[in-house]
């Protein structure tokens, strides 16, 4: 890296001498249970009273009740949440929630109010349910923006991962500026949220040193705390390509090192799943196995007889010089959800790819045919890993 400092547009809050602390907010809705649970902070409150509402898009209040802040300034209000119109792609509906910090005369110390969505995500088997619904995360994913965006164009993009039919989208290398969940939010686009442990191709990282582990959970946590309450948040990626790129050379004990990470973040978020891209499953940790460029172009060449290959153990592959899971054998036991985060990136500099669906026409304009071929292999393969009711995909 060339660059320190702070890396994302920075907000400032003016906040009274005792105040709710935002960023210790954790806002968790029950479909199953149709509850709504909400836990925070007040500094300095000890001894005063929090009171929650919830005002619904149409203008419609409902009195939630109250919660006492203890010594330690924490409070922890629970109560039903009957009739609640469920958060989705299709209706992306949102609630307000308002919360004031009040003394024992009964004047307003601070007051904060949130949006959040009624929602919740779980795994069961191969499955991936929301809000009790069997969904198949169909999914896109980009390199990480050069610089942030404006609001606007930023919204713009998007609407059209909306529009191509995708219903969730990764951002790669996270976390990106804050206007990405709370755009998702509004138009409801899942969001698969990644950390930035990413693609170590010449362990760059220091693995064998405590430190380097104990500072990359403070990561995790501010993650959590950053993202947690946006409903559009529905997976945590712990990070990137590590395993994948062979970095147990370094360190034997990596895949246990990287399913500690998921313990801590199960621990301080136990409503999301988690997985690792590329680096199948940790330690047994995650609760879904995280897979790329499994069956790829030009390597495989008899599209699409050949794109039917889950059924049995393989070979994966990951071209482009990436030292990946070349030799190693997957197979999926469909215990636990698959998730293809990326495939079929093709990054070659040959020919080879567009002779695939071309032959020797490719030979005229390299570059044109080598797009028209990735395009024609990610639509055979994609639809067979549909028929093979994978739970997510992403093409590269």
């Amino acid at each position: 890296h060339d660059t320190v400092g702070i890396a994302l547009p920075a907000r400032l809050h003016v906040r009274p001498e005792r105040y709710l602390d935002d960023q210790a907010l954790r806002i968790v809705t029950s479909v199953r249970k149709q509850t709504l649970s909400v836990r925070g902070r007040a500094d300095r409150g000890s001894g005063s009273t929090v009171r929650l509402s919830a005002t619904d898009r149409d203008g419609k209040t409902r009195s939630l009740g109250t919660a006492k802040v203890i010594q330690d300034g924490t409070w922890q209000f629970y109560a039903p949440f009957k009739t609640a119109r469920l958060w989705s792609p299709e209706d992306p509906h949102l609630y307000r929630l308002k919360i004031s910090l009040v003394d024992s005369k009964g004047r307003e110390l601070d007051q904060s109010d949130h949006r959040f969505g009624f929602r919740e995500v779980w795994v069961k088997g191969p499955n991936f349910y929301l809000n009790g619904v069997r969904r198949n995360l169909l999914a896109t994913s980009t390199w990480p923006l050069a610089e942030p965006l404006p609001r606007t164009e930023l919204k713009r993009r998007m609407l059209e991962v909306k529009k191509s039919n995708a219903i969730a989208f990764r951002p790669h290398i996270g976390p990106w500026q804050k206007d990405v969940r709370e755009i998702a939010d509004e138009i409801g686009l899942l969001i698969v949220d990644e950390a930035p442990l990413y693609t170590d191709g010449s362990g760059m990282y220091a693995y064998q040193d405590p430190r380097f582990w104990a500072n990359y959970k403070k990561v995790l946590d501010g993650l959590v705390a950053w993202s947690h309450n946006h409903p559009s948040v529905v997976m945590w990626s712990l990070g990137n390509e590590i395993l994948f790129m062979g970095n147990q050379r370094y360190a034997q004990d990596l895949p246990q090192r990287l399913g500690d990470l998921a313990r801590h973040v199960r621990k301080i978020d136990p409503t999301r799943p988690l997985t690792f891209e590329a680096d199948l499953d940790p330690d047994g940790a995650y609760d879904a196995i995280g897979l790329h460029y499994p069956h790829e172009l030009p390597a495989q060449h008899a599209y699409p007889a050949i794109t039917d290959w889950l059924g049995s153990a393989k070979q994966t592959e990951a071209g482009g010089g990436m030292l990946g899971t070349v030799g190693s054998s997957f197979t999926w036991d469909r215990k636990k959800p698959l998730y293809i985060g990326e495939y079929l990136w093709t990054p070659y500099g040959d020919y080879s790819a567009g002779t695939v669906f071309y032959g020797p026409e490719a030979y005229r304009d390299r570059g044109k045919f080598h797009g028209k071929a990735q395009r024609d292999a990610w639509y055979d393969q994609t639809i067979a890993y549909r028929r093979s009711e994978v739970t997510g995909v992403s093409p590269w």
